[in-house]
């Protein structure tokens, strides 16, 4: 059997392949600075690639300078000086340092400081420090601003001790600001194949079910694609869901299944979906011949989308509307004006949200039935 007629999936290990002709084995690592970003394996010939102070792929603490005239002045004026701006700053440079001194002064800084500017530095500051600051960071979570909980979440991210996945999942579900939501998913997306068992456990979890999907999508992991596959193709499911479940498949390696995403055209009720499974669909197979597909698919959705948008008439209550029109919104005096790819218009609503009348709607509608009538 000539080399390239081996067609390899995805075996026992992450990185680990075998021909589903001749049982073939072999290793698929995907290398990053000192190590594999899927299965953690270490590469001796590589070299650490550090961020704020730790390496990306092990978390190996970025050596530093432990001590000097500059660090003393910083831990004095972050301490003491009355200005903030210059508390931030002594943060900031005692990025650069090691030491108890600068480690007890950042920790204190990011503690009881009343500046939140001040804090989130000292937080950034600590995720050089590696494993001995995973405790104060993971209090900071808790913290009442928003930015210095997004920072802490980060910092974490690039220190990626075990200890610390729980503390950011429950940041996961944080009600007051996406920042910290979006930064706790980013940090554990960091942990790799490692988090991923316990993602999985928490999938349909209501409080940080898109998340934990996204989260899952973002890895890549083989472990998670059968849930991701399943996510997919449930069209209960949100649609934002289903399409970075999509497009995580595209992103998992190993993912051998396209005929199970062409399955999932003729469910495509959402644009974002049609695209995510055309370009998933190219990468996976390249040369299959999905376009039929994809127009009819992209046909469907409009044609429901004609229909909802039919539906929005006076008197029905505001809400409906609002759900009908599929559209990202916001209020202007009495009216909501809708965002959608075919333009925007406008829901004139009364004292007791109920609907008086649409402007533009009709223009909206028109372009639409233009595409359709391309489509057909």
């Amino acid at each position: 059997m000539r080399e390239q007629e081996h067609r390899y999936r995805l075996a026992d290990g992450a990185c680990k392949y075998i021909c589903t002709e001749c049982s073939k084995q072999e290793i698929r690592h995907s290398w990053k600075a000192c190590g594999c970003l899927v299965c953690g394996e270490r590469d001796s010939a590589g070299k650490h690639e550090y961020e704020g102070g730790a390496c990306i792929v092990c978390a190996n603490v970025e050596p530093r300078p432990a001590s000097g005239f500059e660090m003393d002045a910083a831990i004095a004026a972050l301490g003491n000086d009355p200005r903030w701006e210059a508390r931030r700053d002594a943060a900031k440079a005692l990025a650069r340092f090691s030491g108890d001194g600068a480690f007890r002064a950042l920790v204190e800084a990011l503690a009881h400081d009343d500046k939140w500017v001040v804090r989130f530095s000292a937080a950034t500051a600590l995720s050089g420090y590696g494993d001995a600051a995973v405790e104060p960071l993971v209090a900071s979570l808790r913290d009442g601003n928003h930015a210095v909980v997004a920072h802490a979440a980060e910092a974490l991210g690039r220190i990626r001790a075990e200890r610390a996945v729980e503390p950011l999942i429950e940041t996961l579900s944080y009600a007051k600001d996406y920042a910290p939501v979006r930064s706790a998913r980013e940090a554990l997306v960091k942990y790799r194949r490692a988090v991923v068992p316990r993602l999985l456990s928490l999938v349909g979890d209501a409080a940080r079910h898109s998340e934990i999907v996204e989260a899952l999508a973002d890895i890549g992991d083989p472990q998670a694609a059968d849930t991701l596959l399943a996510i997919a193709s449930n069209q209960a499911e949100k649609p934002h869901n289903r399409v970075n479940a999509v497009w995580g498949l595209g992103n998992t390696p190993g993912f051998s299944r396209p005929e199970a995403l062409i399955d999932l055209i003729p469910t495509a009720c959402d644009t974002r979906l049609t695209e995510a499974l055309s370009k998933t669909l190219a990468k996976l197979q390249p040369g299959v011949n999905i376009e039929s597909a994809v127009r009819q698919a992209r046909k469907r959705s409009l044609d429901k989308y004609l229909v909802d948008l039919e539906r929005i008439v006076p008197g029905m209550p505001q809400d409906l509307a609002e759900s009908l029109s599929k559209a990202n919104r916001f209020q202007h005096g009495a009216n909501i004006v809708c965002n959608t790819e075919f333009g925007e218009f406008q829901i004139v609503v009364s004292g007791d949200s109920r609907v008086i009348s649409t402007r533009n709607l009709d223009t909206v509608k028109n372009k639409l039935k233009a595409e359709l009538a391309g489509l057909t």
